[in-house]
């Protein structure tokens, strides 16, 4: 699948976007603002977005919702990464115990 650029630009905008609402939620909560922690949080996003929306697009979800998908991977950031680690080691597992 090949997405368009406008289609990748939105992706990016809207992980980012969940990255820094989730960086607002950690001000709401009474962290301290600094800048380093700002672009950890937009860089983690990002990754995580853009993870998300192609895991999502090969699965067959047409843009809009793997686009959808993308905020929402922003927005969760590293905890959304570390689920799909976990669930990539038991797959890569699963197919070492079967031999392939």
């Amino acid at each position: 699948m090949k997405d368009s650029l406008s289609t990748w630009l939105t992706v990016g905008f809207l992980a980012l976007l969940g990255g820094v609402a989730a960086y607002m939620r950690d001000l709401l909560a009474g962290e301290k603002f600094a800048w380093w922690r700002l672009c950890a949080k937009l860089t983690i996003s990002a990754f995580a977005g853009v993870v998300v929306f192609t895991l999502l697009r090969e699965c067959g979800l047409s843009p809009e919702l793997a686009s959808a998908g993308a905020g929402i991977a922003g927005h969760a950031g590293s905890s959304i990464i570390t689920v799909l680690e976990r669930m990539l080691v038991a797959m890569l597992d699963a197919a070492a115990k079967r031999g392939n």
